[in-house]
């Protein structure tokens, strides 16, 4: 059997106790990162930026843009606990269930592209009010309510399109 090199299991282990504390200390801190982000992009759109009024979003924005840019997908991989809950169901997918779906890495990357692109046609559609949606289309903003530690809501909000989108990212997480 192959050891791992030290260095790479305490990281390892690291980014496990980080996101285990990351996710039930700011559960819906990407929640907060994306209504900063969306925020900003409205104020600018609609012309009415004010740095002093949107200071809390800035900071809150800037200061995961700089983490992100200086340490790599640090906030999706360690902080994001929609990334921690995604880590824990690729592993129990990869040990637990078989077979697991293969594509090629050109397919992968393609549809990397494709997951990006989707994001920000997403969010800046929603952002500039093209497609005004409910709270409750977001799989992450449902999400955000059942990784809550302060109160759990009903199992209703699983069946609104924000749940079933969830529902369908945590299945398509395990391939």
């Amino acid at each position: 059997m192959k050891s791992r090199p030290k260095k790479t299991v305490t990281i390892k282990i690291a980014r496990r106790l980080i996101q285990l504390v990351a996710f039930f200390l700011f559960p819906g801190l990407f929640i907060s990162v994306f209504a900063a982000l969306g925020d900003i992009f409205t104020s600018l759109i609609g012309g009415g930026f004010d740095a002093a009024a949107l200071s809390r979003e800035l900071i809150l924005a800037g200061g995961a843009l700089l983490i992100t840019a200086v340490m790599g997908r640090f906030f999706c991989g360690f902080l994001f606990s929609f990334g921690a809950i995604g880590d824990l169901i690729w592993f129990l997918g990869k040990n637990l269930w078989r077979p697991r779906l293969k594509i090629s890495e050109r397919a992968d990357r393609r549809l990397k592209l494709l997951k990006y692109a989707l994001l920000l046609g997403i969010a800046a559609l929603v952002w500039t009010g093209i497609a005004a949606v409910d709270s409750l289309w977001s799989p992450w903003t449902v999400f955000g309510m059942y990784a809550s530690v302060k109160s759990w809501p009903s199992a209703a909000y699983l069946a609104s399109m924000g749940g079933a989108l969830l529902l369908l990212i945590i299945i398509l997480a395990r391939c």
